[in-house]
């Protein structure tokens, strides 16, 4: 392996990881009202009784 296509790789690899983070942020921000809607639920089933 080269060391201008290791370069190459890990610079592709890396926006590739920002976009995917970008792309995560926004589901994330749009799943955050629905796990709050599911927080009860849960409570609900771990608790006893």
């Amino acid at each position: 392996m080269t060391i201008a296509f290791s370069v190459e790789l890990s610079r592709r690899i890396h926006v590739r990881h920002r976009n995917v983070r970008m792309r995560f942020a926004w589901w994330s921000r749009g799943r955050v009202s629905e796990i709050h809607k599911d927080v009860p639920l849960v409570m609900q089933k771990t608790s006893p009784g």
